[in-house]
């Protein structure tokens, strides 16, 4: 579709009409490609819309230049999204390009042609060598050696596991005011991706999470003293969460890097693979209980003699345990 501004008595010379209107016709044209997939009449009442209030805002700030007015609008994106809002339409997400995922193509591919001089039996006992899912953003060589998750940020090579922030733009936030002696521990339950725990002396549970999509409507759970938070049917969840000291913690988690920062009660944290980074109040005695099946534990879990010490226990079956002062 073609659209046009309509330019009032202003004194403007051909040249920067002709400018005014291309930046406009640009722009219109990018909030329609947000809209391809709604009606056609809805379509074009939507873009009619925002001409007409591009026009009004002209007319009513005449000493703005057209780009501010678009500015003032914002980007193409959010505009659409907004009026998609309006008509119960889902909100459009632009598809960004993994730059880490390509990085990691290339070292997979000199990775590849290392491990082909090895010969033949090698490559029978890593079978397949090499396999690429676009659609869910994963790499695997040599038969699961070698495993990068796009969606989930993981990258495990061999018995080495290393996570990163997701790419995903979706917020989810919300709290919880714990009532005196309504519960006493809260257990979050999740998939893959990184969950960072920090702790506060108020009565707020709260939480800041980068998803893909919305949790389940049962997200949480109440019963019998506890409270749970299930970001279990998620993949690649990014949470920073925010434990009150009057409750106790259990995490368990499949894959993912779990952050423990100065915890003020007693904490349990069951990891099947990935990365365990505790961080400890020098202020704080604790009590440690560490164990790894396969992997390596870095720092001096050293526990305290004091009878009051706060339990830490830390379980992992395959990564790394690592202690940071």
């Amino acid at each position: 579709m073609d659209y046009e501004l309509k330019l009032l008595d202003f004194d403007f010379n051909s040249d920067k009409i002709c400018s005014m209107k291309e930046e406009l016709q640009q722009y219109l044209t990018k909030v329609e490609g947000y809209l391809k997939d709604i009606s056609p009449i809805e379509r074009a009442n939507i873009v009619l819309e925002v001409s007409n209030l591009v026009e009004a805002q002209t007319a009513s700030y005449p000493d703005k230049s057209i780009h501010q007015v678009l500015e003032d609008l914002g980007t193409p994106s959010s505009l659409a999204n907004h009026y998609r809002l309006t008509i119960g339409a889902k909100t459009f997400k632009e598809k960004k390009p993994f730059s880490f995922f390509k990085f990691c193509l290339y070292i997979i591919a000199f990775m590849t042609i290392s491990f082909f001089v090895l010969g033949a039996v090698v490559v029978w006992n890593f079978t397949p060598v090499f396999e690429v899912d676009e659609k869910s953003n994963r790499v695997t060589i040599l038969g699961g050696l070698v495993d990068i998750n796009g969606r989930s940020g993981r990258v495990k090579i061999m018995d080495h596991y290393q996570y990163v922030d997701n790419t995903y733009t979706n917020s989810f936030e919300g709290s919880i005011d714990i009532l005196d002696n309504e519960f006493d521990e809260v257990v979050v339950n999740f998939s893959s991706g990184i969950m960072n725990l920090t702790f506060t002396n108020s009565n707020k549970l709260s939480w800041v999470c980068k998803l893909e999509s919305a949790p389940k409507e049962n997200f949480i759970n109440k019963s019998m003293q506890i409270i749970e938070l299930d970001f279990e049917d998620l993949e690649g969840v990014s949470c920073d969460l925010t434990i009150p000291s009057a409750l106790k913690s259990t995490l368990d988690a499949k894959d993912g890097r779990v952050i423990v920062t100065e915890p003020l009660t007693d904490i349990y944290v069951e990891l099947e693979n990935g990365q365990i980074l505790f961080r400890p109040n020098p202020e704080i005695s604790y009590k440690y209980e560490v164990d790894i099946e396969k992997g390596n534990i870095q720092g001096n879990f050293e526990s305290s003699t004091n009878d009051n010490a706060i339990e830490i226990n830390l379980s992992l079956k395959n990564g790394t345990i690592i202690k940071q002062q």
